[in-house]
């Protein structure tokens, strides 16, 4: 190392004031023939603050078990015991347990059998995109924080990708280059396989100041050097395509509903992913106006091309459900996540509504009905305490586990088996479900203490519901041993609390910030809000000749308050966590169909102290109406509602 003593002096000096080497000292630092060091530096990666590693967001992510709410089209079941999952939660926990499944039990049968991704990701902006003059959303995530948002779940989708499964990520122009970056170092460069360009907009205004913004940028990676490209079926979809009636001169982003003219026999080159005329019905799965929705045919192109009828498609950004649609449409499996109430309802909503249509058939043009394959919701990260309480032990010991960290690795200490491991220390899962009439007091500490002899280690931890111990505090000492007690669902919390994240999955306002729950990780207990309400009827406020004689069905809250297991109704001024009402108009009492979400910031009136909700006579078509009152939690307080209650 040839440094003089004056070398020396300015990078002491440059390392004690924290300022970067000057560059003409680097060749002198370091050997340029060290191999190892020219093999190490010559990578390039895309480095910002915040960036973990990947090793440690593996590890360290905390996964949220999957606690199954309901099913849906339970007629018509797969015969392989699969079921199709729907799942609130933040995305990035519910990965995690999807990864810790495959691990281990693979409880839901999906090790290997992901074989196609499709994600169409916030694209951090801060701008308000335009749909029908409504106002769409507003991301939140913004510059590093939004890629290390994406990388966390980029990394965990790769995880849990088969090994001959495809992953297509879609952004536009404005983040598009930096998360390639991103997907080459996750996937490796050398599995990118294309750069789909979809092209949504036609030619510019006569005023405008640039080159027109006009299409979006999908990037495909496999994880491996094999793949699924069914070159044949995107062929075929690609003639069937041309087949189809277009309106002369209509751009637009994919959906289509009537007959329209191919002008001059052809079809322009950017109406690929158009729909075929007439294959639409007017209910299902056409466009139901959710915020950046992308069209049917898009992803079924995509679908058709990288997996097969069976393979399981997976949606980490469920949105409105289209890939879920198609999927459902193509005979593929699917999985949909998103942390929005919206988006979860939108979802249910149209996959019910598919069941049964009749549809003519991608390819062929035979008309084909829906079958309408069963569906499950789940929670992650959310969850109905009284349901976890209700569950069967076989269920009950990995949900809880799961719940609390627990990795299951079942050993004795002294006489007792206890169920695995916190950390280093021995960790026990008390049989609620076989034993719900029992109560765990001091006593019992004491005899599980002799029952272990003494050998427990410095912390024990015995995981039971709040409602199982007789006694108030979270440790006893016993001996050396301190016995940990972790409370269902009082720990979970407590640990929000102390971290200041009580209330994950926080639910939106407005329209504009629909996707600000993605900003939100972390676990919550579901717990109604307080809400009082008057029903009513009036003359409706844009009075005219033809709706003189209506009367609208009026909803008036006069107080809304979150009620949760962390917090009382005082902690929070009125409306302070009033998010939206969403209304089915037509409930037939199976399931809830979303025709509207009215948000609390175009409802509430501040001088008045109540937000008002009103319905057009003529829109409340059926018998009964589902009333959803959602705080920004993700709590919601369902009623229903007859005509002749609204006095």
């Amino acid at each position: 190392m040839n440094l003089t003593e004056k070398d020396k002096e300015i990078i002491k000096k440059c390392l004690d004031e924290g300022k970067p080497i000057p560059s003409i000292y680097k060749q002198k630092l370091f050997n340029t023939e060290d191999t190892e060091f020219v093999e190490a530096t010559k990578d390039y990666k895309l480095v910002y603050k915040g960036k973990a590693r990947k090793e440690d967001i593996i590890a360290n992510t905390p996964a949220a078990p999957l606690q199954k709410i309901r099913s849906f089209n339970s007629d018509n079941q797969f015969k392989d015991d699969w079921s199709n999952m729907l799942i609130f939660g933040d995305n990035l926990l519910a990965l995690k347990a999807i990864y810790e499944d495959q691990q281990g039990p693979n409880l839901y049968k999906t090790k290997n059998k992901i074989k196609l991704v499709y994600i169409d990701p916030p694209f951090a902006t801060k701008q308000d995109f335009m749909k029908d003059r409504e106002k769409a959303y507003r991301d939140k995530i913004i510059g590093a924080q939004f890629i290390e948002f994406l990388r966390k779940r980029l990394i965990l989708l790769r995880e849990i990708l088969a090994d001959d499964g495809s992953i297509f990520v879609h952004l536009d122009w404005k983040k598009g280059h930096y998360i390639k970056a991103i997907l080459d170092e996750i996937f490796g460069e050398h599995n990118f396989k294309n750069e789909i360009i979809w092209n949504y907009y036609g030619p510019g205004s006569p005023h405008m100041k640039q080159y027109n913004r006009k299409h979006d940028n999908i990037y495909w990676y496999s994880k491996s050097n094999e793949w699924i490209f069914n070159a044949d079926m995107v062929r075929t979809a690609h003639d069937e395509k041309t087949k189809g009636n277009f309106k002369e001169g209509l751009r637009g982003s994919g959906f289509i509903d009537g007959e329209y003219e191919i002008p001059d026999g052809k079809v322009p080159e950017d109406h690929w992913l158009m729909a075929i005329a007439g294959r639409y019905p007017k209910d299902g799965i056409k466009r139901v106006g959710y915020p950046t929705e992308k069209p049917l045919p898009l992803l079924e192109r995509i679908i058709l091309g990288s997996s097969n009828e069976g393979d399981i498609v997976l949606d980490a950004f469920g949105g409105s459900g289209i890939t879920a649609c198609a999927s459902e449409y193509l005979n593929r499996k699917w999985i949909a996540l998103d942390c929005g109430k919206m988006s979860i309802y939108t979802i249910q909503s149209r996959l019910c509504k598919m069941k049964g249509i009749m549809f003519n058939e991608f390819l062929s043009g035979r008309p084909r009905e829906v079958k309408g394959n069963e569906f499950t919701l789940y929670h992650s990260g959310i969850y109905d305490n009284q349901l976890i309480l209700q569950m069967e032990w076989e269920h009950y010991r990995p949900f809880v586990a799961q719940l609390f960290g627990v990795r299951i690795s079942e050993h004795k200490v002294h006489s007792l088996k206890v169920d695995g491991y916190i950390g280093v220390n021995s960790a026990y899962i008390w049989d609620y479900p076989n034993q719900k009439n029992l109560l765990l007091d001091e006593e019992y500490v004491k005899t599980l203490h002799e029952a272990l002899g003494g050998r427990a280690g410095d912390k024990f931890y015995v995981i039971a519901p709040i409602s199982s111990l007789s006694f108030m505090q979270d440790e006893i000492k016993h001996g050396n041993t301190t016995y940990v007690f972790l409370k269902v669902p009082l720990s979970v919390l407590m640990a929000l609390i102390n971290k200041g994240e009580p209330g994950a999955l926080k639910q939106p306002a407005s329209e504009t910030d629909v996707n600000e729950v993605m900003d939100a990780i972390g676990f919550d207990f579901i717990s109604q809000p307080l809400v009082k309400v008057n029903y009513k009827r009036a003359t409706p406020d844009n009075k005219d000749l033809f709706n003189a004689s209506d009367k609208d069905f009026i909803i008036e809250i006069t107080e809304f308050k979150s009620n949760t297991l962390a917090y009382d109704p005082e902690d929070f001024e009125n409306f302070e966590t009033f998010s939206m009402v969403m209304v089915d108009t037509n409930y037939n009492g199976e399931y809830f169909h979303l025709n509207e979400v009215y948000w609390a910031d175009k409802i509430f009136d501040t001088e008045a102290e109540k937000a008002i909700v009103r319905i057009p006579e003529k829109a409340f078509t059926g018998e009964k109406m589902m009333i959803i009152f959602m705080d920004k939690y993700g709590n919601e307080l369902k009623v229903i509602r007859t005509k002749k209650d609204f006095a």
